[in-house]
């Protein structure tokens, strides 16, 4: 597996945001995004920032068709 190196600015964040989980990521990116956003990481499962990092595009999920989607899927717009 290829090591992919991340630089990040972390000017704006927290400088022990690398030990957030959970909650305390979810509220962190409640605050810097959206709530909505937020739900997307949720039902994705991405609880840390490390899982976060190397995500491509967190809206790629919208295009699964789900239930557990359709609450999200409708408060962004995401029907066609």
């Amino acid at each position: 597996m290829t090591r992919r190196t991340i630089f990040v600015d972390t000017i704006v964040l927290p400088f022990n945001v690398f030990t957030y989980h959970d909650d305390d990521f979810y509220n962190l990116m409640s605050e810097l995004a959206d709530r909505d956003e937020t739900a997307l990481l949720k039902i994705q499962g991405i609880r840390t920032v490390n899982a976060f990092l190397p995500t491509s595009n967190i809206f790629d999920i919208v295009n699964i068709d789900s239930e557990e989607l359709s609450d999200v899927k409708k408060t962004n717009l995401f029907y066609s």
